[in-house]
């Protein structure tokens, strides 16, 4: 099962607390590498990335833009102790 992440604007992220944003980062890093690495290939189709309103695969732009975003943010918010 491979883990999904909706996909937000950076207004939305500017909007939310440190700890939920942390809470994002872990999220999207559970995402999968890329869709051959699971065990749907060969049961379903690669989905179409473009008009999914999630993140599941490390491997696609979407990910990518979301990971950029999220860093970018967190680089200007508090630390957060564990």
């Amino acid at each position: 099962m491979t883990s999904k992440v909706n996909i937000v604007s950076i207004e939305v992220l500017n909007k939310q607390n440190t700890k939920q944003l942390l809470a994002r980062l872990k999220r999207l890093l559970q995402c999968c590498e890329r869709f051959e690495d699971t065990d749907l290939v060969g049961y379903v189709d690669e989905p179409d990335y473009g008009q999914l309103d999630y993140i599941e695969y490390k491997s696609t732009k979407q990910w990518k833009q979301a990971y950029k975003d999220l860093k970018t943010i967190l680089a200007t918010r508090e630390h957060v102790k564990k």
